[in-house]
């Protein structure tokens, strides 16, 4: 089955983000269907005044006079962002549409053809509704009939905290959802404050196995050859927001070396966290080797947590205050979840505590395992259901088939005798190769297994005749 899949991808430092569509994407492609992700990057968030101007190419012009520190953090940021090579990775291992769409107009005045529509995860519903262009994220274009299924989005904050005054907005923008499951608790009770059924299910990292994501960076190599700590710096303001100068302390004392992959957020250059360290504005599959190789991973983001427990990697969590103290409730709920409270830093406890504390992965793992089982079954269900609606059905044929089945009781009779019975004959193979057309047009693995090992005791039994 064909399914466009709406989520964000186009940014060029998130590594998560890129992953997380991946993730969806190969799932999708296991389960026997023909994802690809819509282009959707609205522009809007620039404001008018920089679309004009960078549609002008004097953008950068006019910040070199305005704004000396912006121009140098432009020009260092795309710098970085050719060095991560994010453009590649996407044309290399992604499905994308034929075209790029930067409104909602663009995608209800020519939407991309799909069997199914499917969105999420990540926080693609964390974009309030108070701009038109952001009801995309609740597939508000395409024809009716087309199956539409949020997996995994996250609202980005609590549900408490969500905006009472577009309420009314969410609501009917939720009404179009066939299904509707969360990545987050909150997001479920939001949903169902709302009147809607929902259900909580995994990030689509985690329905990828260790090796999928180990057979993405075979070739990487560790940066350094000496033991290192990696920190994912996403969303870190200054030192004193992960504790630098005590952490500093820890690897100087262990004698590792320390390797930094900045992304979004970073803002203050690589003095940051000094000159000794090894700043890596990585590729997508260096990132994972980054974190593979690592003696230890810092972070503060979701996804770094995320790949760390995949990757099976020591981690500590930093959890965030501020402006950006809203992302720590979808980490803390994994972590709760899988017994891996222990590795968040806190007042009471020290870098070195926490690292020289050993995780035990088997137990990890069978959390995840039943989580991860009922996630797919969950997918694989809506998807079987969509499959069933989705095939292209042909009133000529259906009549064809009709005819054929009458024309095969007709034959079993023998009431045209044997002049006949060659004539006759043809309707079986005719008969079989329609309801195999249909058939192979659903894509039903177990079904077609089901029906397959009917036909053999089906044959066995004709033999036998």
């Amino acid at each position: 089955m064909k399914i466009g899949v709406l989520t964000f991808w186009h940014g060029n430092a998130n590594y998560g983000m890129m992953l997380q569509c991946w993730a969806m994407q190969e799932k999708l492609k296991q389960m026997g269907h023909q994802p690809f992700v819509i282009r959707f990057a609205t522009e809007r968030a620039k404001g008018l005044p920089r679309r004009i101007l960078e549609k002008l190419k004097i953008y950068k012009l006019f910040l070199y006079f305005v704004s000396p520190q912006e121009y140098c953090l432009l020009k260092s940021k795309e710098k970085h962002d050719k060095l991560r090579k994010f453009d590649y990775f996407r044309q290399t291992n992604l499905a994308l549409s034929e075209r790029m769409y930067k409104t909602l107009k663009e995608l209800q005045d020519n939407p991309p053809k799909a069997d199914c529509y499917i969105v999420g995860s990540d926080q693609v519903w964390s974009q309030i509704l108070n701009n038109a262009d952001n009801e995309a994220y609740f597939l508000n274009f395409g024809s009716p009939e087309i199956k539409r299924i949020a997996y995994a989005p996250s609202f980005g904050f609590n549900a408490a905290d969500y905006p009472k005054d577009v309420y009314s907005v969410l609501k009917k923008a939720l009404s179009r959802m066939d299904a509707i499951s969360c990545r987050e608790q909150s997001g479920v009770t939001l949903c169902e404050e709302l009147g809607f059924t929902a259900i909580k299910v995994l990030d689509p990292t985690f329905l990828l196995s260790k090796e999928s994501y180990m057979n993405l960076c075979p070739k990487c190599k560790p940066l350094t050859s000496q033991p290192y700590v990696f920190i994912y710096s996403l969303n870190i303001q200054s030192c004193d927001d992960i504790r630098f100068e005590e952490l500093n302390s820890y690897i100087q004392c262990q004698h590792l070396d320390l390797v930094v992959t900045p992304a979004d957020g970073y803002t203050q250059g690589q003095e940051l966290f000094g000159k000794q360290a090894l700043y890596s504005y990585a590729t997508v599959e260096q990132w994972l080797s980054n974190i593979v190789n690592s003696l230890l991973v810092v972070t503060a983001s979701f996804h770094g947590v995320v790949l760390s427990i995949i990757l099976e990697r020591p981690f500590i969590y930093v959890p965030l205050s501020g402006s950006h103290s809203g992302s720590n409730g979808r980490i803390l709920e994994v972590l709760n979840f899988l017994g891996l409270t222990d590795r968040i830093l806190t007042a009471d406890k020290t870098y070195k505590e926490i690292a020289q504390a050993n995780i035990n992965w088997k137990v990890v793992n069978d959390k995840l395992s039943q989580s991860k089982q009922e996630s797919i079954e969950y997918l694989n269900k809506l998807l079987g259901v969509v499959v069933c609606k989705a095939v292209n059905r042909n009133g000529s044929i259906d009549v064809l088939r009709a005819v054929m089945a009458f024309v095969v009781i007709v034959n079993h009779t023998c009431i045209f005798g044997m002049k006949m019975q060659d004539l006759l004959d043809c309707a079986v193979p005719v008969f079989l190769i329609i309801s195999g057309y249909y058939f192979h047009s659903t894509s039903m693995e177990e079904e077609k297994r089901k029906l397959w090992h009917s036909a053999e005791e089906l044959k066995k039994i004709l033999d036998r005749i």
